[in-house]
């Protein structure tokens, strides 16, 4: 898969944090990590007027399971000089292949 870095500038906003800014709620952050495919998971408690409360749970219902983005082909990792490169514009094997 094409990895590279590229300094970005902006504001960190945090799960805690996005949870309140979708929802005027107050969030907590009462657990963390997990087994079982539940790695990097996070747990919440979420306070506020209820249809608030209803409002970020929709909102996380929604996006639950979601699939790591990005086009298929992008998603294939290279290796050097094997030819499987799929012409990734930051990928460092592509400059060794005869073209």
């Amino acid at each position: 898969m094409a990895v590279g870095l590229a300094p970005l500038v902006g504001r960190l906003i945090t799960e805690r944090e996005a949870v309140s800014i979708l929802a005027d709620v107050k969030c907590t952050v009462i657990g963390a990590g997990g087994i079982s495919g539940a790695e990097g998971s996070t747990t919440f408690v979420v306070e506020g007027e209820r249809e608030e409360v209803e409002k970020i749970l929709r909102v996380i219902k929604s996006i639950k399971g979601a699939r790591t983005s990005g086009a298929g082909p992008s998603l294939e990792e290279c290796e050097p000089w094997m030819g499987n490169c799929g012409d990734h514009i930051s990928c460092l094997y592509a400059q060794n292949r005869v073209r």
